[in-house]
C-alpha cells in the first residue's frame, strides 16, 4: 500500500511536470549541546528511540521484518497533518557517530544528517544538517520557510532530550 502511495506521488510529480526548472531546494544547519556523552546520544536519534523525546514522532515499520529496527535499510512512515512521509535509514554508523534518513512525501523530500562529537566532561556536540527540496507548488512554501523555522529548533530539541534523560535513571 505505502508503495502504492509512493508511485502514485511520484507519477503525480512526473506527469504534471517540473515545479521549476531547478526546484527550490533550502538547507540549514544547528548545533547543541547535550549533557551524555555520543555513545549515550546517538541512538536517541535513531528511529526507535526519537519516541523518547519527539511526542510526534510515531514511526510505522515497513522493513525490515523482524529483528532492529535501527540499521541501515530500515523502511518506515510517519504520519502527521494527514499527510504521510516515506523515511529510509541510510546510515546509521555507531564508530562515526553519524545517522543519515532521506524522508519522501507528497510536498517535499528531505534528507537529513545528524553528527556527534564527544566534548569534555563526557557531554556530546550535535550538529543536525537538513536539505529540503519542494515537490510541489505547497513544498515551495515550506521550503522559502525551512531555514527561519528550522533555526528555532536546536534549543527545542535539546530540551526536549535533557528532559528526557533526566527522566529516566542512566
Amino acid at each position: 500500500m505505502v508503495l502504492t502511495h509512493i508511485a502514485i506521488a511520484l507519477w503525480a510529480v512526473l506527469v504534471s511536470g517540473p515545479v521549476q526548472a531547478i526546484p527550490p531546494q533550502a538547507e540549514a544547519s544547528m548545533t547543541f549541546e547535550l549533557s551524555v556523552p555520543p555513545d549515550t546520544a546517538l541512538p536517541l536519534f535513531g528511529p526507535v528511540r526519537e519516541t523518547e523525546w519527539s511526542p510526534t514522532w510515531q514511526p510505522r515499520f515497513i522493513a525490515p521484518s523482524g529483528g532492529s529496527n535501527t540499521r541501515e535499510g530500515t523502511v518506515f512512515t510517519i504520519e502527521s497533518a494527514s499527510r504521510q512521509t516515506v523515511w529510509i535509514l541510510t546510515e546509521y554508523s555507531i564508530p562515526r557517530l553519524s545517522i543519515r534518513y532521506t524522508a519522501v512525501g507528497p510536498d517535499r523530500a528531505t534528507e537529513i544528517h545528524v553528527q556527534l562529537t564527544p566534548m569534555p566532561g563526557g557531554h556530546s556536540e550535535v550538529r543536525v544538517t537538513e536539505r529540503v527540496t519542494a515537490l510541489s507548488r505547497e513544498g515551495e512554501q515550506i521550503v522559502s520557510g525551512f531555514r527561519e523555522h528550522f533555526a528555532t529548533q536546536g534549543e527545542h530539541w535539546r530540551s526536549a532530550i535533557e528532559a528526557s534523560l533526566r527522566s529516566k535513571p542512566r
